[in-house]
């Protein structure tokens, strides 16, 4: 694959493995996404760092994730439907802006390893099942363990961030853990 791509700016942090479920309106994401279509060929999802999701280009953060459309449909008023499927996740090398508005971006993939998840950890899974029993059976891996917990938790928007831009499986656990460990402490009034 090309490692240059068009950019989606989000409010929003997509997840390898999650899906993504969009209204599309603008121009340029139509033409993005029309071009994806035929092209069969991803695009990127990126949380926004200042600006906002329609008008003038926001800023991104430098850590996305590719998204690949897996269903598509034309909704009433000229709007585009879409659900899209996080793949791997990236860091912007660079980036443009084009005449349209459309940010396009030079990216590295990021490979993840795949490890098991610490028995420390270990109890995660069993959260995870409680909420989630439709997936819970797929995270053997620390990675897809922390990946289905970011999904199925309601984080900020900045902690979903810094999980994506984390490197290692087991390191993402280790932060959600300390996060449902602080939650527990918090006792209701």
């Amino acid at each position: 694959m090309e490692n240059q791509i068009p950019i989606f700016a989000l409010n929003t942090v997509l997840v390898p493995g999650g899906t993504l479920d969009l209204k599309v309106f603008e121009p340029r994401y139509l033409d993005m996404v029309s071009r994806c279509l035929r092209a069969e060929t991803p695009f990127g999802v990126c949380a926004i760092a200042s600006g906002q999701e329609t008008g003038a280009t926001a800023q991104v953060h430098g850590t996305g994730t590719l998204a690949t459309i897996s269903e598509w449909d034309r909704l009433p008023g000229g709007l585009l439907g879409i659900t899209a499927i996080g793949g791997d996740r990236f860091r912007i090398r660079q980036s443009a802006v084009q005449a349209d508005g459309l940010r396009t971006a030079q990216v590295d993939l990021l490979v993840e390893e795949v490890v098991a998840v610490p028995g420390e950890l270990a109890h995660l899974a069993g959260l995870l099942a409680q909420l989630r029993p439709d997936v819970a059976k797929h995270t053997r891996d620390a990675g897809n363990l922390a990946w289905r917990l970011a999904e199925a938790l309601p984080l900020p928007l900045e902690l979903s961030q810094q999980l994506l831009e984390t490197d290692s499986g087991a390191e993402r656990l280790e932060r959600l853990e300390t996060l449902l460990r602080k939650l527990a402490e918090i006792e209701p009034d």
